[in-house]
């Protein structure tokens, strides 16, 4: 596609026919998906109130969606570890550093904001205020911030790569009688234990830690690791191409997920009760993504941040559709470097880590959510309690997977930060599903914000040949 095609707006769709039909193949993915969404509701509508149907039906409307995530993270290992592969041996040591560096400082600053304006949003509005009940803390301890650490830390370094493809190490809460061997006393009191292992899910973290520093072998060793790196190279152009042949089954299959999640919605007076909370949590989202995210880019850049959202506007809605920032990590790859015009070398580096560990949406539900249940059943916290479920948020939303409803499964590690029941969350379920596809949005514009912001950053080292 042309340059002239990419800087086409529907305004000139207007002037002549040619026009219209170049913006129309130009953007035939996103029109294809908003035409996919509006049959998908069409279609969960109508089977929602015109006919029954029988749980294994319904898990036949949702296998076409099920089968669309399943391609994605088919390619989204290898193309993960070969783009880290890649940016990790194209720059050099000490632009690499640089970009790391300053990575690392967005991506800690834009989650812990994000965190703590989840605390303060909900403390502002009390969206879970007026609620009958009384609800204390649990008497069994809280939960270390220890654990989640101690997670993040054992997944940075795999015992073994192939086994970090498939399965990543995490802590849970067990809650069991105490043991009364050998007596005759009862007791009412349960004890609560923490127990770790390896669960099925991508490791994520250690594969492009693992990727990264072979990159930087490769680099380190010169001409004689260039074979490999080209290898390496054509490895990863095939899973661009298999992303493209993805691509097309992507309105089909966004189609049928949406007319399932229509399905799920059971509850509809809980959905009511909860709109306080969800308003709250969409408002502190669009702050971010409106606000917060576009200063930070044009206070450095100085240019339009709208630029950057528009380039990667059919990622941003994929990643709605999908609720998974690394299943659509081929898709934001794919229009950083195409329409927004970032150094492939940047992109490759960057945007698989960010993936994993930039986590806004994520830091601000898990924030908002633990301080609602807390005030849903009448739980008073002081402030240390609230810094803790602040920090405790920005920790376990790094150690997330960035796959669908991860929101749901961390939260429970900040209840119990602060000694809140994880049953009382149970009223979360409810909007869960809604809730995490926003956040989701939010996590892949902040990746993308961020490698805008690297790209103009280090653009004078890029073009001035930093590559060995």
């Amino acid at each position: 596609m042309g340059t002239e095609d990419e800087h086409l707006t529907i305004r000139d769709c207007f002037r002549s026919w040619s026009n219209c039909w170049k913006y129309l193949v130009h953007n035939r993915l996103l029109l294809a998906n908003v035409v996919a969404v509006t049959l998908g509701l069409a279609m969960g509508l109508f089977l929602k109130n015109w006919m029954t149907l029988t749980p294994r039906e319904k898990m036949l409307v949702s296998s076409p969606g099920d089968l669309l995530i399943r391609m994605l993270e088919l390619v989204c290992t290898p193309l993960v570890t070969t783009s880290v592969l890649l940016g990790a041996s194209a720059l050099t040591a000490q632009l690499t550093r640089k970009i790391a560096l300053c990575a690392a400082v967005y991506i800690l600053t834009t989650t812990i904001i994000c965190a703590f304006l989840g605390v303060v949003l909900v403390l502002l509005f009390k969206p879970g205020a007026g609620q009958t009940g009384h609800g204390q803390l649990e008497d069994e301890g809280t939960v270390s911030l220890f654990y989640p650490l101690f997670d993040l830390l054992r997944n940075l370094f795999p015992q073994n790569p192939i086994q970090a493809c498939f399965q990543h190490y995490e802590s849970k809460r067990l809650r069991f009688p105490p043991n009364a061997t050998g007596s005759s006393l009862k007791r009412n009191a349960t004890e609560m234990e923490m127990e770790g292992g390896y669960v099925d899910g991508v490791n994520t973290l250690g594969l492009i830690l693992y990727s990264f520093v072979t990159g930087r072998i490769l680099q380190g060793v010169g001409t004689r690791g260039q074979i490999l790196v080209d290898f390496i190279d054509v490895i990863n152009a095939a899973n661009r191409f298999v992303v493209d042949i993805i691509l097309c089954y992507l309105p089909f299959g966004v189609m049928f997920m949406i007319a399932s999640s229509v399905l799920e919605v059971h509850d509809l007076e809980t959905f009511y009760r909860l709109a306080k909370f969800m308003g709250v949590i969409v408002f502190g989202l669009v702050l971010h993504s409106v606000i917060i995210l576009p200063a930070v880019y044009y206070l450095f850049v100085r240019r339009n941040p709208l630029t950057v959202v528009k380039g990667v506007f059919p990622a941003l809605l994929s990643a709605w559709f999908i609720s998974s920032s690394s299943a659509i990590l081929p898709i934001t790859l794919r229009y950083c470097v195409e329409r927004n015009r970032i150094d492939r070398r940047v992109t490759r580096f960057m945007l698989p880590i960010a993936t994993s560990i930039n986590m806004d949406g994520t830091a601000l539900y898990e924030a908002a959510a633990v301080v609602f249940v807390a005030q849903f059943n009448n739980i008073d916290l002081n402030l240390g309690q609230l810094v803790t479920i602040g920090v405790t948020s920005v920790v376990s939303s790094m150690g997330s997977s960035g796959l669908p409803a991860v929101g749901a499964v961390t939260t429970v590690f900040v209840l119990s930060s602060v000694g809140i029941p994880a049953k009382n969350a149970v009223i979360l379920v409810t909007v869960e599903w809604l809730l995490d596809r926003c956040n989701t949005v939010v996590n892949v514009l902040g990746d993308c914000f961020g490698v805008s912001l690297i790209n103009h950053l280090f653009r004078e080292d890029l073009r001035d040949g930093a590559v060995q």
